[in-house]
C-alpha cells in the first residue's frame, strides 16, 4: 500500500513514481515477451510496428501483471479497492509521444467529465528500462492536470501563463521495473535520447514500455468506455469481449474489468 506522503504527493503533483514493483528477472522476462512479440507478424487490425492493444486479454504471458500485489496495492491505494482495469493495456516499443494529456481525444470531442468531482483515471506505466541519456522513460508537467487543456481550450493560455509560479518540466527518473502512476489530465510527453538519435538506441536500451489503464470505480467508467467505443481508431474494440479464462482470472483476485 501507498503511504499517505505518496498519496498526497500523487494529488498534488498529478502523478508518482513507485519503484521496484518487479524484480529484475520479471523486467528480463517481459522485455524478451515484447521483444518477440513486436517481431511476430501483426495479426490484429490497429496494431502497428510501434503498439500492440489489448496484450493481457490476448496473450497469456503478460496476464499476471494485473493481479501483480504491488501493482494492485498501489492502484487500490488511490482508487479504492474496487477500482476498475479499463479495456485499454497495450504495449509501446519505440515509441515518442509529444506533448499532450490522455484526455485531449475525449475534450476534442466536447466531453468534459474528466473535470466533474470524484473522476479520476489514471495510467499504470511500467518502464522496461532505465530513463536515462537513451531515453525510455516520461517527461511530465507536475501540477497540470489541474488545468485546462492548452490543445482544445483557447482560454487556457491566458489561464497558464498567470500560475505562479510558472510550470516546469519534470522528467522522472525511472529504472527499470518502477511504476510510474499518472493521472489521466496530466501533461506528459516521452522523455527523448540525448545521447544519440532514436534509430541509434542501442538494443539493450530500445524503448519498451506497457500501459494499463485504470479507473475509480464509478459512472465516469460508463462515459469513458463509450467514448473509446466510438473511436474509429480503436479497432479493437469492434465486437470486443474479454476472454473467459482472463476474466476468471481477474475475478478470482477480486479484480474488475470494465
Amino acid at each position: 500500500m501507498l503511504t499517505n506522503s505518496q498519496i498526497e504527493q500523487f494529488h498534488k503533483d498529478g502523478f508518482l513514481l513507485v519503484p521496484s514493483v518487479l524484480e529484475k528477472e520479471q523486467v528480463v522476462e517481459l522485455r524478451n515477451s515484447l521483444i518477440n512479440l513486436f517481431n511476430s507478424k501483426i495479426t490484429f487490425e490497429g496494431d502497428t510496428d510501434h503498439l500492440r492493444n489489448d496484450i493481457c486479454n490476448r496473450y497469456q504471458e503478460f496476464r499476471w501483471l494485473v493481479i501483480h500485489q504491488p501493482i494492485v496495492s498501489a492502484l487500490k491505494s488511490l482508487l479504492g479497492n474496487d477500482f476498475v482495469y479499463l479495456p485499454e493495456i497495450g504495449a509501446h516499443k519505440s515509441f515518442y509521444s509529444t506533448w499532450h494529456k490522455d484526455t485531449t481525444s475525449q475534450e476534442a470531442a466536447g466531453l468534459q467529465f474528466q473535470w466533474q468531482p470524484n473522476y479520476l483515471m489514471i495510467e499504470a506505466a511500467i518502464y522496461l528500462q532505465d530513463n536515462d541519456e537513451y531515453g525510455g522513460g516520461l517527461d511530465v508537467i507536475p501540477g497540470s492536470h489541474l488545468y485546462p487543456d492548452l490543445s482544445t481550450n483557447s482560454a487556457a493560455h491566458d489561464f497558464w501563463s498567470k500560475i505562479t509560479p510558472p510550470p516546469y518540466i519534470h522528467s522522472v527518473q525511472s529504472k527499470a521495473g518502477d511504476l510510474i502512476l499518472f493521472d489521466f489530465r496530466i501533461n506528459h510527453q516521452a522523455s527523448l535520447p540525448t545521447k544519440c538519435s532514436v534509430n541509434l538506441i542501442p538494443d539493450s536500451k530500445q524503448k519498451l514500455a506497457i500501459f494499463i489503464a485504470c479507473s475509480a470505480n464509478n459512472k465516469y467508467v460508463v462515459s469513458y468506455k463509450k467514448f473509446i467505443y466510438s473511436r474509429p481508431s480503436y479497432h479493437y474494440l469492434k465486437d470486443y469481449q474479454y476472454q473467459e479464462d482472463f476474466l476468471q482470472l481477474v475475478r478470482d483476485n477480486g479484480l474488475i474489468l470494465a
